[in-house]
């Protein structure tokens, strides 16, 4: 992969361009952290609110009709509801596992199957999520597996 990069002050904004012979793994890959560079959630904490970058979330959990945004070392709480965050993270390394969680693959180390069809995926914290049977097949899609 070659990188190129050009100073213009004719810009008012960053212009990325990204040219590929075919889509393969490593340009959706590409394509994701470019989009994850754009996206900030709102996550609330100790009475304050914080805006994340989305390459910072590990995965994001819906628990008694609350939202909480897992970082590396703290826990958000978010206004939204699991459905909005999954629209708004259409696109990125973000991927639905579960009726209840949406993790980042970007912070997959491995996956491996269980009985009935589900996965369980470990994280690079070491936290370990389980991929329900339903929606394996997007997981799937997602890594390009």
């Amino acid at each position: 992969m070659k990188l190129k990069m050009e100073e213009s002050a004719d810009l008012s904004e960053i212009e990325i361009t990204v040219r590929y012979p075919a889509m393969n793994h490593e340009v959706k890959q590409l394509y994701h952290a470019i989009q994850a560079c754009t996206i900030t959630l709102q996550g609330e904490k100790d009475g304050g609110s914080y805006p994340l970058s989305i390459e910072t979330i590990l995965y994001i959990e819906s628990v008694d009709d609350h939202t909480f945004l897992y970082c590396e070392s703290s826990v958000y709480d978010s206004h939204q509801k699991l459905y909005e965050l999954e629209e708004c993270l259409k696109h990125t390394a973000f991927v639905r596992i579960s009726k209840s969680c949406i993790a980042n693959t970007d912070y997959l180390v491995h996956v491996k199957p269980l009985f009935d069809g589900k996965f369980i995926a470990t994280l690079t914290n070491g936290e370990t999520l389980v991929i329900n049977r339903h929606y394996v097949k997007g997981f799937k899609e997602v890594l390009g597996l």
